[in-house]
């Protein structure tokens, strides 16, 4: 299957491999020459891995915190040529996990946050897109191509 592929796409799975560098060299041998790799992790130095890191330690400490800039850097560094990278919505608290069972209180305050999501949602509607940034944007997301 390697080489066989015109899009190989990975949502929120690099984040849980240390070698962020080597982990995308992998996911490319899968492209054909021209290829597409598109890549999302949760923006975990922003508003939420802040909030994963206070209600969910536990489920925030399996997660690899990867920077934008180590992000597009990993990409090049894997012999990817970036199309575009950057940060993906304005923001989304529906990204945090809380795993099995959380203690009510935690319940509450996520249920909170994403009550606030649906609130900035709504003015978005009625203004038009915010700016997704390093800050409250839930996710970084890549597209690069394999050169050939």
């Amino acid at each position: 299957m390697q080489g066989a592929y015109d899009v190989v796409a990975s949502f929120v799975v690099l984040e849980h491999f240390t070698d962020t560098e080597e982990t995308l060299v992998q996911f490319a041998k899968f492209l054909r020459p021209g290829g597409l790799m598109i890549t999302t992790v949760p923006n975990l130095e922003g508003l939420v891995g802040l909030a994963m890191s206070a209600l969910a330690r536990d489920i925030f400490s399996k997660h690899v915190v990867i920077t934008s800039d180590c992000f597009r850097q990993a990409h090049e560094n894997a012999g990817l040529a970036i199309v575009r990278c950057g940060y993906l919505l304005f923001t989304n608290f529906g990204v945090v996990n809380l795993g099995v069972d959380p203690p009510l209180v935690r319940r509450v305050c996520l249920a909170a946050l994403r009550a606030a999501t649906g609130l900035i949602w709504a003015l978005e509607c009625m203004v038009g897109a915010l700016p997704p940034n390093r800050v409250s944007s839930p996710y970084l997301w890549c597209v690069a191509r394999k050169p050939g």
